[in-house]
């Protein structure tokens, strides 16, 4: 469990230093999301495009252990704590198919409210 807060690590609201850069190109629209999936967990069912920056899920198949936690859109920032920033996809195929595996992703937060009830629940294994 997290200690309690310590003074001013985290201001989330900065009142006049936020009007720059970040929420002119929308970055306050986007939501950090982690996904978990375990050891036992087969192919994920997901096609990535991987021609940006960033790889990006493009579509989530009705089979397959995505299903229920990536979303179409999803930007993936991080692969078991490896940034995926500028890597091709022969770097980061690879390290999709470790389990477990943890996949930190940015999504829309138009986006976001729609996963936020099944992110735990699906991830868990009960």
């Amino acid at each position: 469990g997290g200690g309690g807060g310590g003074g001013e690590a985290a201001v989330s609201a900065a009142p006049s230093s936020a009007r720059g850069a970040a929420a002119d190109a929308g970055a306050a629209a986007e939501q950090l999301v982690t996904l978990q999936f375990g050891e036992e967990v087969g192919p994920l069912g997901m096609d990535i495009i991987w021609e940006a920056d960033w790889p990006v899920v493009g579509v989530v198949k009705s089979k397959g252990a995505a299903k229920k936690l990536a979303q179409k859109g999803d930007v993936i920032k991080e692969i078991n704590g490896t940034c995926t920033n500028g890597k091709s996809r022969a770097e980061l195929l690879p390290l999709m198919k470790v389990r477990p595996l943890r996949l930190g992703i940015a999504r829309a937060s138009d986006q976001a409210a729609a996963a936020d009830a099944t992110d735990v629940a699906a991830a868990s294994e009960g």
